[in-house]
């Protein structure tokens, strides 16, 4: 099953999966829509669904702020100037999943 697969490949690279919908069909009982629901949960992620084009915006906006929000700080350092008595090199391992720093 798909969804299944979806699920796990989520939860196993600990991703939040969020929908936008648009429209309403009637179809929030049907197993297509309990796939949407079902990832949604397990990815800790949600469900939007729009009805109407003004909500777009909103949406979009609160989405971009929610993802920013998740950034970590993997180190903090202080510049200090030149002629400091000491250096220092600091490691920092990271995996490929790492798409920024």
């Amino acid at each position: 099953h798909r969804t299944d697969a979806v699920i796990n490949l989520v939860q196993s690279t600990r991703s939040q999966v969020v929908f936008v919908l648009t429209g309403d069909c009637g179809y929030r009982n049907a197993p297509e829509y309990q796939a949407f629901e079902n990832i949604a949960s397990a990815s800790k992620g949600e469900i939007f669904q729009l009805n109407e084009k003004n909500t777009v915006g909103p949406i979009v906006r609160y989405i971009a702020v929610l993802v920013g929000s998740r950034q970590v700080s993997l180190f903090y350092g202080i510049n200090l100037p030149p002629t400091a008595p000491y250096s220092a090199i600091y490691a920092i391992p990271v995996d490929t999943c790492l798409q920024k720093l």
